[in-house]
């Protein structure tokens, strides 16, 4: 699995905002877009809407890391879940388009729900939990 590939979404996310200087780059569609780098299809469909629902996500997440580094996992796995139940997500094998570099089928995460409905804010959540193989 490759957590780290995937749980730099949420690290990126996170760190968008340092609270202590009073700094906050999530502030623009364009900010929302950036945090997929390379994943232009998902920066595509970013929207205004994405950048409040992404400030919503990423206070939960900086809660779910804060509590891992005081060494609270108890409490992180909590907040984690908490928000896996909102962001509810199944994952799949992609064999086709989605390759690693030496050529194996990778992992996706789609949401339980439709995809005219499914909440954008759940993409990092998506690609933080369930990691491709």
């Amino acid at each position: 699995m490759e957590l780290a590939y995937y749980s730099d979404y949420a690290v990126r996310l996170v760190n968008s905002e340092d609270p202590a200087r009073g700094k906050d780059s999530l502030t623009s569609v364009e900010a929302v877009r950036d945090l997929f780098g390379g994943n232009q299809s998902a920066a595509r469909r970013a929207t205004d809407a994405d950048v409040t629902r992404f400030r919503a996500v990423r206070a939960r997440l900086r809660s779910v890391f804060a509590a891992a580094d005081t060494g609270d996992e108890t409490l992180a796995v909590d907040l984690l879940n908490s928000l896996l139940l909102e962001f509810p997500v199944s994952p799949q094998i992609s064999g086709h388009d989605f390759r690693d570099d030496d050529g194996r089928p990778r992992g996706t995460c789609t949401s339980r729900t439709t995809r005219r409905t499914r909440p954008r804010a759940s993409r990092p959540l998506r690609r933080w939990a369930w990691p491709s193989t």
